[in-house]
């Protein structure tokens, strides 16, 4: 008898890794002030515990990659706004419109692509 597909190291292991690491990272940015690294942290558990989403089947095939990038492009697009409401960037507002922009882009991507998915499956 198979395990089921949850219960298997491929599926297991990767989201453990992620939560551990990406955590410790994000510690560590938060302890140098360093949002860089906080981000980098919470990025890399993102992504792990995707792959370990994968990794069960229960996705269908060529549906996580969109969902990432609708995750991201959401994500910039709020980070951009917060950055509109806060007062750090008055002088040089290119950084908030750059990351709305590049927010848009890859939050449309993520469209185009999940929509191109869905008509293949039709």
């Amino acid at each position: 008898m198979t395990p089921p597909r949850i219960l298997k190291s491929s599926v297991i292991a990767p989201p453990i890794f992620g939560v551990v690491f990406g955590a410790l990272l994000f510690i560590l940015g938060a302890a140098d002030d360093a949002p860089g690294l906080c981000l980098i942290g919470l990025v890399f558990a993102f992504l792990l515990i995707m792959l370990g989403a994968k990794n069960t089947g229960l996705i269908p095939k060529g549906f996580i990659q969109p969902f990432i990038l609708l995750c991201f492009g959401t994500g910039s697009i709020l980070l951009g706004t917060a950055w509109f409401r806060d007062t750090e960037f008055d002088n040089a507002p290119i950084f908030p419109i750059a990351a709305l922009c590049i927010g848009a882009e890859i939050l449309s991507a993520g469209i185009l692509q999940a929509r191109r998915r869905i008509r293949g499956k039709q």
